[in-house]
């Protein structure tokens, strides 16, 4: 499991919000041009930079509280991730706090991509479970798979019906 360090505004090292790498972040205040050649503070307004080189983004706080990015209980993505789907994956990573319906869509057509990795044909993920599982894919791991589908369909179709299937897994009708 990987360590993760809260971002806080009293931390000097915590998990980057951006890249989630355990990093020196360095404070910066900020500032205002009124016009003339002085500069004001912009009081509670600040910056940490990530020291982490791979990534140097800037996230947002006022006061104690981080604004941008917004933060988010969802883990990371794995490195041996396909591309393709680590995108779609890191899309519903960002979007799940404000708006999880669109975040399950997202994860849907993860896993739909991810199926097509795994060598199923990515049309009919009921259908490449269903392979999966012929193949010793685990009933844990088959449930999940699942409840992914059938939660992000919902999300891209409301109103559809379920139907219990064989075993613990549901049909769509």
């Amino acid at each position: 499991m990987n360590k993760y360090i809260t971002p806080s505004s009293n931390l000097s090292v915590f998990s980057c919000p951006h890249c989630g790498a355990i990093a020196h972040q360095i404070w910066v205040d900020t500032f205002m041009h009124d016009g003339s050649n002085d500069l004001d503070l912009i009081e509670g307004l600040f910056l940490s930079v990530c020291q982490n080189p791979d990534c140097r983004k800037q996230s947002v706080w006022y006061f104690e509280k981080l604004i941008y990015p917004l933060l988010s209980v969802a883990p990371f993505p794995y490195d041996d991730m396909p591309s393709d789907v680590k995108e779609d994956f890191l899309e519903a990573r960002n979007v799940v706090e404000i708006s999880p319906r669109p975040a399950a869509a997202l994860l849907r057509l993860a896993l739909q991509k991810l199926m097509k990795h795994l060598g199923q044909e990515g049309k009919d993920i009921n259908k490449d479970i269903g392979e999966l599982v012929k193949e010793g894919l685990p009933v844990k791991i088959q449930e999940a798979l699942d409840s992914l589908r059938v939660y992000g369909n919902e999300a891209v179709h409301p109103g559809n019906r379920l139907k219990r299937r064989q075993g613990n897994s549901f049909e769509i009708i």
